[in-house]
């Protein structure tokens, strides 16, 4: 959340189409299900999640005798694995470094391969925070 909001001072245009889309709905008429409702806030959060992951790496240990590339990872051997790196690749999301929300606009999602935005992990250890946020679900 910090995050975004940081971002969104950065990108005046976007904190006003967040705004826009706000206001749009009669405050006395609001519910959950209308905050979770609203597509372009939900692109923000998800495009700051990717830039910024609540867990950037995730640190794993083999359970068995592995062979990796004609070398032998003893079980027991420490594996990084970067999600900061993952969701950061230019094959997958061009010019990674930049703000682009619409990387998650319901036509753009489904080209976005599996396993490609995981900003809070992969089951079954994944970040439990994941449940605090339902836009992410």
């Amino acid at each position: 959340m910090t995050w975004l909001i940081y971002i969104l001072r950065c990108y005046p245009e976007y904190q006003e189409m967040i705004y826009e889309e706000v206001e749009s709905i009669d405050i006395e008429n609001w519910t959950i299900g209308t905050v979770n409702s609203f597509s372009f806030l939900d692109q923000c959060f998800k495009e700051a999640l990717r830039l910024y992951p609540a867990v950037p790496f995730k640190v794993r240990a083999t359970e068995h005798e592995q062979i990796v590339d004609d070398k032998i990872l003893p079980k027991g051997t420490k594996i990084i694995i970067s999600i900061l790196t993952i969701l950061k690749d230019p094959k997958i999301f061009p010019e990674p470094f930049e703000f682009k929300p619409q990387r998650f606009s319901p036509d753009a999602q489904p080209k976005i391969p599996a396993g490609a935005y995981i900003p809070f992990g992969l089951r079954p250890r994944d970040c439990i925070g994941q449940r605090l946020a339902p836009f992410y679900i």
